[in-house]
């Protein structure tokens, strides 16, 4: 199941991405065997082979996003 603040982040960046391959993040917790989305974030970047950078950019995106979850308490981005 997705929050609707997560659709609209996915369908925003795959809109603005027009025929480009899209890359995101989300983040959420399983029950009974659902996974619910609560929270997305695009990876806004260009290679010729995203693999070679996802690691090191996903890696910030996640600390980022963390250590604002720590400080509020709340999911944001």
């Amino acid at each position: 199941m997705l929050s609707t603040l997560s659709i609209l982040k996915i369908v925003d960046h795959a809109i603005r991405a027009k025929d480009k391959e899209i890359c995101g993040y989300m983040t959420g917790f399983i029950n009974d065997g659902v996974f619910y989305v609560l929270d997305s974030w695009e990876l806004p970047f260009e290679v010729a082979d995203p693999r070679d950078e996802i690691s090191s950019i996903l890696s910030n995106e996640f600390y980022q996003y963390n250590r604002k979850l720590d400080e509020t308490g709340n999911f944001v981005t």
